[in-house]
């Protein structure tokens, strides 16, 4: 078996590896390469992952450090991190704080912040998946790859300490960019593997008594080697610094002494991954874009299809600013970039259709381009993309040529046709255009059951609901696959104006009709805080008989008030007026949680501080789960020293009364 064989097999079990971590969540996580480093990518991911306000859309280190993955959270979009801390997505799928301030030499976030702000701060999204650290933290790094040198060969260790501490001290120092260190064994696959369940167990367990043979049997190998060229061998460490966003990573095949990784800085690169053709094609020059086009081609002219950090080309570029000059230029010169994808399976037309640039997509038809392409895996199309931005004038463009048309009606994996984007997004002009055009409004999703009125409740979207309870009033009535209608995706947006307008089309008892695990709408308000649409519940007089529904696991309205930590004043306010209307604070669900447990689970300050005042009863409830230890935030242990400071000094107060 050939050297590279070897590795290449040790590769497939870190992959086996890297999926099976994914088992660790209660929720599909992806591994990715990098993560978004802008708002306007991190939105599209989101839009691509189908992520929303309720699944927010996150991308973090996984437990490990061996992986950066992208998952759509049930934690929402917005979870609260403190100063001086990053993330990792701990078990069963909570963002965890990681602190970074002492070990960071720079780039650890000072100020507080929203986990979807998080690629503000790109340290915290850069890590070494073989060392298992963040690049910012250089101790780690380096401890990390000490070890891995001492354990490979302990005659060489302090040669290996010298090249790695001054490399790192020089590195750690540099505040534009981490460090990367790499060792030699880097190549090697992760030996933190998670456990293996289910059938895959012989099947990995027979792989890795393969590869461990392997290993042995390459290590006695080399060292009958090294008897005979002992001295000619040595290892070193390179450091070098990236500038701005993509290295690459080459390996001397021919010299088999020689286990030096190097990173090559491509000249002219530039923020997310853009080179000067890129440049050139976003900025719509010509006669700079023919430049550099030609000039690529005399060196190579693979050259031509450079990416950037999303996997774009220049056609992507072009075609989505809409420069026609310069797409017209790359189709008659390489008409083979077309068919080129991004990392989202997105062709030039997709780019085209979500710039609405119209004029492109007519220049690709005359070149013959395939227009109805869709995306794979998630089966887009341009009509698609057109209302994911906005144009109306691509969905047009669709519905008059025979070809297309059917694209307003086609549906991506998961069931979505565009009617149901439309709804999503808001755009009313494209959701009137298309339901005018026949597209079916009584469309399912595949995963949920949801359709176009369950979005757009779910999303606020009042005059798309009021078009849609016009012409369609039965779809009120239709529930998705956790049997929630209309109303209860109304809770979530919180919108009154929707929740008038079903109530023009229904009667009271149907805001009191319950979905699966016996979830009401005022548990659905609760949890996302919407204190006018419990008011409103309250002056239809309806809120006393919801404040009794209990959940199947034991939940009551008061602890979907703490089940977020977000617009504390807000569920203060909630509390007081479902209190009003017979509500028992002091409640407790079948696993023991209280609505104090929720709340210091959650790190809700505001809401910790007024159960103890309001509520110390709270406290020492028979059969609840001791709050105290719902939490390791100084911050709220705080909290409740004070207020057991308090207590005990009333407590003195009255027995010498």
């Amino acid at each position: 078996m050939k050297k590279i064989d070897f590795f290449l097999f040790l590769h497939v079990i870190y992959m086996f590896g890297h999926l099976l971590m994914a088992a660790e969540y209660e929720f599909p996580v992806f591994p990715v390469d990098k993560c978004p480093l802008s708002k306007e990518d991190w939105d599209m991911r989101s839009i691509q992952l189908k992520c929303n306000k309720t699944h927010g859309y996150h991308c973090v280190p996984n437990r490990h450090l061996t992986s950066l993955i992208e998952f759509c959270s049930s934690q929402g979009p917005k979870v609260p991190i403190e100063a001086g801390n990053c993330v990792h997505l701990a078990g069963r799928g909570r963002l965890n704080q990681i602190p970074c301030q002492t070990v960071f030499s720079s780039g650890c976030p000072d100020t507080f912040f929203f986990s979807q702000d998080i690629y503000k701060f790109p340290k915290c999204l850069e890590i070494n998946t073989k060392l298992r650290c963040f690049v910012g933290n250089a101790d780690c790094m380096l401890d990390r790859c000490l070890k891995k040198l001492a354990d490979k060969q302990n005659t060489t260790i302090a040669s290996r300490e010298k090249i790695c501490s001054e490399d790192a001290s020089k590195k750690s120092n540099e505040s534009k960019s981490g460090v990367n260190i790499f060792c030699k064994e880097d190549n090697m696959p992760s030996d933190n593997v998670p456990a293996i369940v289910g059938s895959l167990v012989t099947v990995i367990f027979l792989l890795i008594l393969l590869g461990l043979a392997m290993v042995l049997f390459f290590r006695l190998r080399n060292k009958r080697m090294t008897k005979t060229q002992k001295g000619k061998i040595s290892e070193s460490i390179d450091v070098l610094k990236l500038d701005e966003g993509i290295s690459l990573l080459e390996k001397d095949e021919k010299d088999k002494t020689n286990h030096q990784k190097k990173i090559k800085r491509i000249p002219g690169l530039h923020n997310r991954g853009f080179d000067d053709l890129h440049l050139a094609a976003k900025d719509g020059n010509l006669e700079k874009f023919i430049e550099i086009w030609e000039t690529l081609s005399q060196r190579n002219k693979d050259n031509l299809d450079s990416r950037t950090g999303d996997g774009r080309n220049c056609l992507h570029i072009a075609a989505f600013f809409g420069h026609f000059d310069i797409c017209s230029h790359i189709l008659r010169n390489n008409k083979n970039l077309f068919s080129k994808k991004d990392n989202n399976k997105m062709n030039p037309a997709h780019w085209a259709a979500l710039g609405g640039k119209i004029n492109i997509l007519k220049l690709m038809m005359s070149f013959g381009c395939d227009l109805a392409e869709k995306t794979e895996k998630y089966e887009e199309n341009i009509v698609l993309f057109a209302c994911i931005g906005d144009w109306i004038d691509v969905c047009k463009f669709a519905a008059n040529h025979a070809t297309y048309k059917s694209l307003l009606h086609a549906k991506n994996r998961e069931g979505w046709n565009p009617i149901q984007y439309a709804a999503k997004r808001g755009y009313f002009e494209i959701f009137k255009f298309l339901y005018t055009n026949g597209v079916d409004c009584y469309s399912e999703s595949f995963k949920t059951g949801k359709t176009c009125l369950h979005t757009a409740c779910e999303n606020g979207q009042v005059d798309i609901c009021k078009f849609i309870l016009n012409k369609n009033p039965d779809l009120k009535d239709k529930e998705d696959y956790n049997h929630q209608h209309a109303g209860h995706f109304a809770a979530k947006s919180g919108s009154t104006e929707i929740l008038f307008a079903l109530n023009e089309k229904a009667d009271l008892p149907f805001f009191k009709k319950v979905a699966t695990d016996n979830i009401n709408i005022l548990h659905i308000a609760c949890k996302y805080g919407n204190l006018n649409f419990c008011k409103q519940l309250e002056n239809w007089g309806i809120l006393n008989d919801l404040c009794q529904d209990i959940t199947e696991k034991g939940w009551n309205a008061a602890l979907f008030i703490t089940e977020r930590c977000v617009d504390e004043e807000k569920r203060i306010q909630i509390l007081e007026l479902l209190t009003k209307n017979g509500l028992d604070v002091y409640h407790v669900s079948r696993a023991g949680k209280t609505i104090l447990y929720n709340a210091c689970v959650n790190q809700s300050k505001e809401l910790v501080k007024y159960l103890l005042k309001h509520f110390p009863a709270l406290v020492g409830i028979e059969r609840a789960l001791d709050p105290t230890l719902a939490s390791k935030s100084e911050m709220i242990n705080a909290i409740f020293d004070d207020f057991k400071r308090k207590m005990s000094k009333r407590d003195k107060v009255h027995a010498t009364d």
